[in-house]
């Protein structure tokens, strides 16, 4: 009789923290990207470009931070709730060292390879974002706890206020320089928010590092790590690499099409959160799991052919609309990148697969070729081509990901091949479709 009542309430209190997670992430989403295209516009490709490469290179330093930590914190305090002064403590004295060492390396980058001043202090400037990463240990405790809601209006708060100060600063003509301090601010604001909040609600005064968790999380924490390392070199080093071989300019209008297809490509994983769990339920019956699978890679193939056609004909007018005439050069770049999202759709669908038969070690090999295969396309065609380049670089290192690698293990071959049927799901049910059309015409004839 007393575990519906705790079941109940444990699911309701699930459900109000995942709404408010989500009202976080959306309105993240829409303000930044609002007061991006603003940015975008005000700075122009050139200094836009800069502030872009320097935030994509300290990006790489902010995820080194993290150290693949997170969801393993958010474990201890789930089955040690008593500990949680040790795993604070232990927690933030890792990441911050971790932090030091990062802006470190940063502040060596920015001296000996940046000849720009005005990127060098965007570097030393940006390279501060690590420290509040530091300090995440704090916020997943709120996860744990599933007491999210103080935390998401604390940090939206921070969020609103920075990005009035980011609307403020364009109305004062602020150098690009600003806006990097801004960034950091609103991160440190945010982390102070939540210590705060988590000494009022939550018993963590007495905090404590113990080097024995210390040495067992990052036992544990570091396949994850490095392969969050490699996907987000991935990610970003194309950008810095354009900044760096041709010009600012470039990489400007290289992440004014990104920051489009960022938003699409978000709509992949939004869509496989969505559909794990009946991966998960379905993988204990065979035949019922592979009928699942199959429509879910499906679905992701026609979703993202139907957005890069649409690109294909909107592009040249909506990057204009949206970013000016300044940047028109980005629209051949977005409809290349929105191709190359078919194959990240079908990458996302394929890791939840591997999630859901437990044999997710073999991503960390598709993460390691793939920078690898980029890094060459990039040092190949940046130099020749510039912005244009990097998209045909992209769009080859996905192809080649989702497509190719997977044929080279064991475990994912059998999933290769329906990849490659889902490619093929708009003739098959176009086919299906028109048969089922035949049939009841021939009904209503007869």
């Amino acid at each position: 009789m007393s575990t519906q009542p705790a079941t109940g309430g444990t699911l309701r209190r699930v459900t109000i923290s995942f709404a408010w997670l989500l009202a976080d992430r959306g309105m993240r989403l829409v303000g930044g990207f609002a007061v991006g295209l603003w940015l975008a516009r005000y700075l122009g490709p050139a200094d836009f470009g800069l502030l872009s490469a320097a935030t994509a290179a300290t990006w790489i330093g902010v995820v080194a931070t993290q150290m693949g930590l997170d969801g393993l914190v958010q474990r201890e305090f789930v089955l040690h709730p008593g500990n949680t002064g040790r795993i604070l403590g232990t927690v933030t004295i890792l990441g911050s060292a971790t932090a030091l060492v990062v802006w470190s390396s940063l502040a060596v980058l920015a001296f000996f390879t940046a000849d720009d001043p005005v990127l060098r202090t965007l570097l030393l400037r940006l390279g501060l974002l690590a420290v509040p990463q530091a300090l995440s240990a704090w916020e997943y405790l709120f996860q744990a706890r599933s007491d999210l809601r103080p935390v998401v209006i604390g940090q939206n708060i921070c969020f609103v206020l920075c990005l009035a100060a980011r609307a403020g600063a364009i109305k004062l003509e602020a150098p690009v320089t600003a806006f990097a301090i801004i960034a950091v601010a609103e991160r440190l604001l945010g982390a102070l928010v939540v210590i705060i909040w988590a000494h009022r609600r939550h018993d963590c005064d007495r905090l404590t590092f113990d080097p024995a968790l210390a040495r067992a999380m990052v036992r544990e924490s570091w396949p994850v790590w490095i392969s969050a390392l490699l996907v987000t070199l991935y990610q970003k080093i194309d950008l810095i690499l354009i900044a760096r071989w041709k010009s600012e300019a470039d990489a400007g209008i290289y992440a004014a099409a990104m920051r489009i297809v960022d938003l699409w490509w978000s709509i992949s994983t939004i869509a496989a959160t969505a559909i794990l769990p009946d991966l998960m339920r379905s993988s204990r019956e065979s035949t019922n799991y592979t009928a699942v699978l199959q429509r879910y890679l499906d679905l992701s193939a026609v979703l993202a052919m139907s957005a890069a056609l649409a690109m294909t004909v909107v592009a040249s007018l909506l990057v204009r609309l949206l970013f000016g005439e300044a940047y028109a050069g980005a629209s051949g770049i977005l409809i290349i990148q929105f191709w190359a999202g078919v194959f990240v759709f079908l990458s996302v669908a394929r890791a939840r697969h591997l999630i859901a038969i437990k044999r997710r070690g073999v991503e960390l090999w598709f993460s390691v070729l793939g920078v690898a295969l980029n890094l060459g396309l990039n040092a190949f065609l940046i130099p020749r081509y510039g912005a244009w380049g990097a998209a045909w670089a992209g769009f080859t290192t996905q192809g080649t990901v989702a497509l190719i690698y997977p044929w080279f293990f064991a475990d994912t071959r059998d999933i290769a091949a329906r990849e490659w049927l889902a490619l093929a799901a708009p003739l098959r049910h176009a086919g299906t479709a028109s048969r089922w059309c035949s049939t009841r015409l021939r009904g209503k004839s007869g």
